[in-house]
């Protein structure tokens, strides 16, 4: 089996976000990961729909967003406009996820919702048959270069278990402290989120490929 490798840009060079997104499709990236954060929700504060709007034209790869952010509603349509092409958020910033998750696909896009670490993965379970992906935070959101943790694993599979009853096709995606050791954790995860990882020494074609392969 392969993974699918979404690049976080989190860990990328920001002035220089045009060819990094370039350079990551070049290098076989599957998807672009963008790491949305208010400064509310979580403490940093990162990329709004205007950035994205701006990069759209950079890349042909899906633009896979994810809201961590306190009011998620707010932030949907203006980043539907913008030209993501999947747009997550997380369970535990509104009180009725299944109204976010038919605004996004409303749009034509594909829904997620995420979990943070210490929020149970049935928690998602009510809705799945409205999702396309459940995102898995594996440190805690809201910064990156995070150790993974690894108790976190117990969720893909738990998640997998349930996914596979309801013969789901469900994408399970993992985010945080991603390494080639850290993915062979999760082997039932599909997409792999990271940043750190692929930004660092070597080139970027290698990283990404030895993300996908690694199991």
């Amino acid at each position: 089996m392969s993974f699918l490798v979404a690049p976080s840009l989190l860990s990328s060079d920001f002035s220089q976000l045009g060819k990094e997104v370039k350079a990551l499709e070049q290098a076989g990236a599957d998807w672009i990961h963008w790491d949305i954060m208010d400064s509310h929700f979580v403490p940093n504060l990162t990329f709004g729909p205007p950035v994205l709007k701006a990069l759209r034209s950079f890349s042909l790869l899906p633009f896979d967003v994810h809201l961590m952010v306190e009011k998620p509603e707010k932030l949907i349509l203006p980043f539907a406009k913008a030209g993501a092409n999947s747009i997550t958020f997380h369970v535990e910033a509104c009180s009725k996820p299944i109204d976010l998750i038919n605004k996004i696909k409303s749009s034509n896009l594909k829904a997620g919702l995420s979990v943070k670490p210490n929020t149970p993965i049935d928690k998602v379970f009510p809705f799945l048959e409205n999702l396309d992906i459940v995102l898995i935070m594996t440190v805690e959101p809201g910064a990156g270069g995070q150790v993974f943790l690894k108790e976190q694993a117990k969720k893909v599979s738990l998640l997998k278990n349930k996914l596979n009853s309801l013969k789901s096709s469900i994408l399970i995606e993992v985010d945080g402290g991603i390494t080639p050791e850290t993915a062979k954790q999760v082997p039932q995860a599909d997409i792999l989120v990271a940043g750190n990882y692929i930004f660092k020494s070597g080139s970027y074609s290698d990283n990404i490929s030895q993300l996908r392969n690694c199991i």
